[in-house]
């Protein structure tokens, strides 16, 4: 019976302990100053220095590596339900 009683005021613990951040996955962020050359050329995108680590967004390295952006393939499409 006491477990019965127990249970909901422990759910209501876990959900209230997960509504507040954790500081420990707090971050410093900030956007980076260094320049980036792809090919001898320098090129504007988005650098972020998190933590002492500098980091670039996915999108703009496959678009560097490519040389185009990375679409769904049912771009352009039409939509199947109208």
């Amino acid at each position: 019976m006491k477990v019965k009683r127990l249970l909901p005021l422990l759910l209501v613990l876990v959900m209230v302990c997960a509504l507040f951040p954790v500081a420990a996955l707090a971050t410093n962020a900030v956007n980076s100053p260094q320049s980036l050359t792809v090919d001898g050329d320098a090129v504007l995108c988005e650098k972020y220095n998190i933590d002492g680590s500098n980091y670039f967004k996915l999108r703009d390295i496959a678009y560097f590596s490519t040389g185009r952006t990375p679409n769904s393939p049912w771009a352009g499409m039409r939509p199947p339900v109208r």
